[in-house]
């Protein structure tokens, strides 16, 4: 499968979760909590991690923010997502991100 074998390696998951970081910095994510492993899981050749972030921004910020994920083709999947009205315009983001690592 081709998906598969666009999997990172599984000593480049550090910089992926810098990438993300800078990511979320560049589109106006205010990081109030930056991701930290909660959770590491082998399944086969594979190491499923589990990254819990938080942060503030606007709806739109946080949509390009999204796009931008998909368009620096960072492989990750959110496995948890809220979203909370702060203001009329700021939204508190919570969520948890899954990267799967090939070993």
């Amino acid at each position: 499968d081709g998906s598969l074998a666009r999997l990172p390696a599984l000593e480049s998951v550090p910089d992926l979760i810098k990438k993300f970081d800078s990511i979320a910095v560049n589109n106006n994510i205010a990081l109030t909590k930056k991701p930290v492993q909660v959770s590491v899981e082998k399944v086969g050749n594979y190491y499923r991690y589990i990254y819990q972030w938080a942060g503030t921004a606007t709806y739109k910020d946080f949509v390009r923010f999204v796009f931008s994920l998909s368009d620096s083709r960072i492989m990750s999947a959110f496995k948890s997502c809220s979203l909370v009205a702060q203001t009329s315009a700021v939204i508190k983001i919570e969520s948890q991100i899954v990267v799967t690592a090939k070993d």
